[in-house]
């Protein structure tokens, strides 16, 4: 009560960031100019109803506990984060909010699935390029369960397959690229059809347990070349050679290995 409203308005915000809070992402949620809230997280700090951490604020736990996250700032929040992925923030903005974007991702599951799907979407290459594949690969394939049909649902696919491959899970890898392949070819996108094939190729050779697996990931791989080419990508052309390369190698054909 010896706070002032808007500050206090403001502080009730605060318990929906698990991740510390940045006064940018605090001002996008609350919708106040980000010197008022600066301030404001200043004077909260100074009366230990926050802990500053350099340039981000953070909730002690007894605190969250007796304010509770309230469901309107739960949809603000989440809204907030959903537009920072969707925005293409920078890689280091995204690893400062990792925890709100698994916060923001498990309240959507639970309320707005749709939007799930469309932060996995956003972030799945963030996942795969911070390490934390797990996280990323957890959060998408929950919103492709709960989500079922949807326009981004082939996308989402790719990325599921992708982050299967980096953790080695061979069965889910194949399931997931052959789904993605199959949505792909009925779209009559040569592009998408073509990252499907690689996408699919690449379930076939983690990990390779024979010949023959080795021989179905080059021929997958052979299927995307021509459609990078028919969109002059040549960064696609490279993927689909390389990896014909990789296959080649692990099928022991090492003369077709050297012409790749």
């Amino acid at each position: 009560h010896l706070l002032e409203e808007a500050t206090r308005n403001l502080w009730h915000a605060c318990p929906s960031f698990v991740g510390g809070i940045s006064p940018e992402a605090l001002a996008g949620v609350t919708a106040l100019p980000v010197k008022t809230v600066q301030t404001a997280l200043q004077h909260l700090a100074s009366m230990s109803l926050l802990r500053q951490e350099e340039e981000r604020f953070r909730v002690l736990e007894p605190v969250r506990t007796y304010l509770k996250p309230k469901e309107v700032v739960q949809e603000a929040f989440a809204s907030y984060f959903l537009e920072l992925a969707e925005g293409k923030a920078e890689a280091d903005v995204l690893l400062a909010e990792r925890a709100n974007l698994i916060a923001a991702g498990e309240w959507m599951l639970n309320h707005t699935p749709q939007d799930a799907l469309r932060l996995s979407v956003a972030v799945w290459r963030f996942w795969w390029e911070s390490g934390d594949l797990p996280q990323g690969f957890l959060l998408i394939t929950r919103a492709l369960k709960a989500v079922g049909e949807h326009p981004l649902r082939t996308e989402a696919l790719l990325g599921a397959g992708a982050l299967a491959y980096g953790l080695r899970l061979l069965q889910e890898a194949d399931e997931i690229g052959k789904e993605a392949l199959e949505r792909a070819q009925v779209t009559g996108d040569p592009m998408l059809e073509a990252r499907a094939w690689l996408n699919w190729g690449l379930a076939a050779i983690i990990p390779v347990r024979d010949m023959e697996s080795a021989l179905m990931a080059k021929e997958r791989f052979l299927q995307a070349e021509p459609l990078f080419a028919s969109k002059d990508s040549i960064r696609g052309v490279r993927m689909a050679r390389s990896n014909q390369l990789l296959a080649a190698l692990k099928a022991g054909e090492v003369g077709l290995a050297e012409q790749y």
